[in-house]
């Protein structure tokens, strides 16, 4: 069941966010993860769908690893802003953060 939230990745020491998570977990007020134990600290996360094109991520303290944030998606990342400005650590399916904390908005193609 953890792991639809969050997993260690060992091959490159990353935590992958939200790969298992279902598209109507994220609707209205979205899924929240409130001190999870982790391999590289506790972990605290949200993650909603604003609107049909934009999700948005936020990620509270410090994880001393990768952080790489895996959402279902209706379509492929098309632009994603952190604390305000471009960030263009992104494929068409998700989004690498080398630090946190971070608000990350995500729009779909």
């Amino acid at each position: 069941m953890r792991s639809l939230f969050a997993y260690e990745r060992d091959c490159d020491g990353s935590l992958v966010l939200g790969a298992g998570l279902a598209a109507e977990w994220i609707e209205g007020a979205g899924v929240t993860v409130r001190s999870m134990p982790t391999a590289y600290g506790p972990l605290s996360y949200s993650l909603r769908q604003i609107d049909a094109d934009t999700l948005r991520f936020e990620i509270g303290a410090r994880i001393a690893a990768t952080v790489v944030l895996r959402p279902p998606l209706s379509a492929p990342l098309r632009s994603v802003m952190r604390d305000g400005a471009a960030h263009g650590e992104f494929d068409a399916d998700s989004v690498t953060l080398r630090q946190t904390p971070a608000v990350l908005e995500c729009r779909l193609a």
